[in-house]
């Protein structure tokens, strides 16, 4: 039965991402795995928090939704003209403001015509 409940949280996961027709890009997020603590006591240094999750190749104006493993959107972010084609969120803050808590998140960049989705890992 437990099995079936994370196939099914999976696929509601890919039904997010799905393809919309658009063009793919060469869009990534990094550092993967994020971790906002990174550099305190006991934590594998991979990213920080000042440094947040930075976006690349971007396209000039768009939106980023970023949804938890089941599909629920948790932020969604509108940009126009990012510098460089990068843009950096600060923090692991959902739509309200509050922390999103470890796990795996899917993104997708919907703009100008193209499409892309991946995966982000944040370890608190």
């Amino acid at each position: 039965m437990r099995y079936k409940i994370i196939i099914a949280r999976a696929l509601t996961a890919l039904a997010v991402m799905g393809n919309m027709g658009f063009v793919s890009a060469d869009i990534k997020a990094y550092p993967v795995p994020w971790v906002p603590e990174a550099g305190r006591e006991g934590k594998i240094v991979s990213g920080n928090y000042t440094d947040g999750i930075t976006f690349a190749g971007l396209p000039s104006s768009g939106d980023i939704y970023i949804y938890n493993i089941n599909g629920m959107l948790v932020r969604r972010v509108t940009f126009s003209d990012p510098v460089g084609g990068h843009l950096r969120l600060y923090g692991a803050n959902d739509s309200n403001g509050g922390y999103i808590s470890s796990g795996v998140y899917i993104w997708k960049v919907v703009g100008d015509g193209i499409s892309k989705t991946g995966k982000l890992i944040v370890v608190r």
